[in-house]
C-alpha cells in the first residue's frame, strides 16, 4: 500500500514537481521546471515499486528539462522487462522533444498525445 504523503507534488506549485498520482500508478508526472534537484526530491519520495509500476511519463506541463530527466527515463527504461510494451511519452514540450532526440531517446520511446479522458494534474 503506498501512502498518499509520498505521491504528493514535490515542490510549491509553479516550480519544478515529480511525482505519482495514487489514481493513476501507471504514470509518472512531471511539472514545471524539472532538474536534478527535482527529479532527486521526487525519486526520494516514490519506492522501487512506484517505478516499475510506470508505463507512462507526462510532460504536458513542464516548461524545462535537463539530462536528470534524460537519465530518469534511461533508468525507466532498464525497468522495463523485455517484452513489455514501450515506456510511453505523453506531450513533450518542443525543447523536452529536441533534448530527448539528442539524447537518443526517441527510438526506445513512444510519444503520445494525451488523451480527453485522463484526469488533469
Amino acid at each position: 500500500m503506498h501512502s498518499s504523503a509520498a505521491h504528493d507534488p514535490v515542490g510549491p506549485p509553479g516550480a519544478g514537481r515529480v511525482w505519482i498520482d495514487p489514481l493513476t500508478p501507471d504514470v509518472l508526472w512531471m511539472a514545471g521546471e524539472v532538474d536534478l534537484p527535482v527529479v532527486r526530491a521526487g525519486g526520494d519520495a516514490l519506492t522501487a515499486d512506484d517505478l516499475n509500476a510506470v508505463d507512462v511519463v507526462d510532460l504536458t506541463e513542464v516548461t524545462f528539462i535537463d539530462s536528470s530527466v534524460v537519465a530518469l527515463l534511461a533508468n525507466l527504461l532498464l525497468r522495463r522487462p523485455p517484452t513489455a510494451s514501450p515506456l510511453v511519452v505523453r506531450n513533450p514540450p518542443d525543447l523536452a522533444l529536441v533534448i530527448l532526440e539528442i539524447a537518443g531517446l526517441l527510438s526506445a520511446i513512444e510519444l503520445v498525445d494525451r488523451t480527453a479522458d485522463e484526469p488533469d494534474r
